[in-house]
C-alpha cells in the first residue's frame, strides 16, 4: 500500500479453502519486480523492498 500511486485501486480478500485462508491482494500499478516476487512471504520483507528501490 505504500508504493502504490496515488488514485490507484487496491482490493484485498480473504476466503477459505478447506483448511487453508487464502489472502488475495489486487492492484493497479507498474507490477512487482520479479526479484521481489521470488521473497513473498518472507519476513521483513519490507526492509527488502524498501532497499531494492
Amino acid at each position: 500500500m505504500e508504493a502504490m500511486q496515488r488514485g490507484g485501486c487496491l482490493a484485498m480478500r480473504t476466503y477459505t479453502d478447506k483448511d487453508e485462508v487464502i489472502f488475495v491482494v489486487q492492484a493497479e500499478g507498474i507490477g512487482i519486480p520479479p526479484e521481489v516476487m521470488e521473497k513473498l512471504g518472507t519476513l521483513f520483507l519490507k526492509k527488502i523492498i524498501c532497499s531494492i528501490f
